[in-house]
This record gives C-alpha cells, structure tokens and sequence, in this order.
C-alpha cells in the first residue's frame, strides 16, 4: 500500500498554464508527479509514498517547487496551508453509481471518498477520490508547462531542507504572491517592501550605544516598581518597548546590509544596487508618510525591488540564478 500526496493551488485573475488540460507526468527524484490543471486550479499530485506522514512531510518541498516558478514567471498561485478533509463512502461502487446519475457522468466506477478541491490532502494511492470545486472565468495570460515544469523539478530535488520548512522564507513568499493581487502599483511596491524587511538581518548597535540604551531601561525599570500613575507607568512601558527596538540598526541599513552580503544577487556592482534599493525604500516613506510620489519613480522603485526580491528569495533557497 502507498500513499498520495495532492496540492491545489489557484492561478487568480490573468495567469493560465498551457498543456496540461489532460494530465501530464513528470519524474521528480525517483517520483512520479502528475500535473493538470482544472479550471483556475493546478493540481498536483505525487504518489508512492511508504507512509501517510512522508507524504505529508514532502509537502514542504512541493510548494518549494511552486514557488519557483511563481519566482521565475510571475504566476501568482494561491497555495492553502490546510490539510482538506475526505468524507469516505460506506460503499464506493455505489457511491460512483450515485455521482454518474447525479452529474450526468459516463464514468461510474467506484467512488472511495469526496474532498474539498483546495488546500491538500494525502489518500491511499488505490483510491479513487473525487475533488470538487466552483469555476470562474476571465482573460489570462498563458505560460506553457513544459517551460514550468523543469523549475517545479528543480526546487523539489535541490531546495535546501532548512530553509523551505522556515517560518521567514514563507511570510516572505507569501508577501511576494500577494502583491500580484494588489490593484495599485503602490500597494504592490509595498508589500514588496515588506519582503526585504522579514529578510533583512538582524544587526546590533554599537556595544556602546546598546550599553547606555540598558543603562536607561534599567532605569525605567526601577522607577516602574515605585507607587507611580496609571500614565506614567503607560508612558514609561512605551519608552522601554521603544529602548529594547533601538537596540537594533535601522531598517535601511539592514536591508543595505541583506543587498550587499544577500545570496542570489548576480548584480555586478552590489554597492550600486544596495544604494537604488535604499532609494526605493525612501520612496515607500515618502508615500507611506505624504501618499505623494510619482508614477515614473514608482515604477522605476517597482522594478528595481522585484526584481531583487525575485533573486534574493532563489538565492535563499538555494536556486541557480
């Protein structure tokens, strides 16, 4: 007995893969992967797994391979994080018979269970489980599977393990999908702004400097254990919470820093790219702050941060570039 592992994961709004309205086989390390697409929804599928819990446990790796290709092509897929649930039939040969007869299907084997088309799901391999799911309909751009399907191959075999299963890269991933659903070249540049600050490094003070912000706290925390006001004490804990965040660099010089040492950058002058990232980001303050800022600077700003993103999150994952 083997298992099956199946992912969902939606193509919104303009974006369609060609060549796989039937399904079509690709080996990926030893494994047989099935892909077709249905409606909006690619569908994949991987089987052969000994146990329900591998199966489950290659599920990190499978979105790694998605994600690839959203990185290189742009597709913004919608990946759910939710195991689906199956509603199992007491009687499968009769349970085929019932959904034949109920949506006009010429099809009538046995039908073992019923489940939910999103998120992902893990079924013995000898059974035929039927998905279901709406249809929606608009234009789209195309993007033929057999130019997909060597990134989805390569992700899945060279990945590093570290790095897929982290809590960081998938916000960052996450935030990189998400602003192809903004409506505004704005709101997209800055939830691409949001990407370079989850990755940007951690970087202290000088000794210093963080030696006098402690001195400091140490004070406030004394004067917190005196008989004081409700509002001093409210003033004072925003002070501390303010104390312990200065302790670190700031954000501009945290993501000068991730350009400059980051993996994935093939920029020739890395100096000269950390300087228009930065750039960029003033930008996002100027339109944060006053919601004023030009659209040729917005595009340019746009252009230069995806573009970094897309290398910086490869290079995390251990991807050519």
């Amino acid at each position: 007995m083997t298992y099956t592992l199946r992912v969902s994961a939606k193509t919104p709004h303009a974006s369609r893969i060609t060549g796989i309205d039937i399904p079509v086989e690709v080996e990926i390390g030893g494994r047989r992967a099935t892909f077709v697409l249905q409606h909006r929804d690619l569908i994949v599928r991987i089987a052969d797994f000994a146990t329900e819990s591998e199966a489950e446990a290659f599920l990190p790796r499978l979105r790694a391979g998605l994600w690839n290709i959203a990185l290189v092509h742009n597709i913004p897929f919608i990946l759910g994080h939710d195991r689906g649930d199956i509603t199992y039939a007491d009687d499968p040969t009769q349970a085929g018979k019932n959904l034949a007869r109920g949506f006009g299907l010429a099809d009538d084997c046995p039908v073992h269970g019923l489940g939910n088309s999103g998120g992902y799901t893990v079924f013995k391999t000898d059974q035929n489980i039927k998905f279901f799911a709406g249809v929606e309909v608009s234009g789209y751009v195309s993007s033929p599977f057999d130019v997909l399907a060597p990134l989805f191959v390569e992700a899945v075999t060279t990945c590093k393990d570290g790095v897929i299963s982290e809590t960081k890269t998938a916000t960052a991933i996450s935030l990189y999908l998400g602003q192809f659903l903004e409506t505004s070249m704005r709101a997209r540049l800055l939830t691409l702004m949001m990407v370079l600050e989850v990755l940007a490094p951690d970087l202290a003070k000088h000794e210093s400097a963080v030696a006098v912000l402690e001195k400091m706290t140490l004070d406030i925390d004394t004067r917190l254990h005196e008989n004081i006001s409700d509002e001093e004490r409210f003033a004072l804990e925003s002070l501390q919470r303010e104390f312990d965040f200065r302790k670190e660099t700031s954000i501009r010089r945290r993501i000068r820093e991730l350009v400059a040492t980051g993996a994935g950058l093939a920029h020739a002058d890395r100096n000269q790219l950390a300087r228009e990232v930065v750039r960029a980001y003033d930008l996002r303050g100027k339109i944060v702050h006053t919601g004023v800022a030009s659209n040729d600077d917005v595009y340019t700003a746009y252009d230069t941060i995806l573009h970094t993103v897309k290398s910086l999150l490869r290079g995390r994952l251990g991807l050519q570039q």
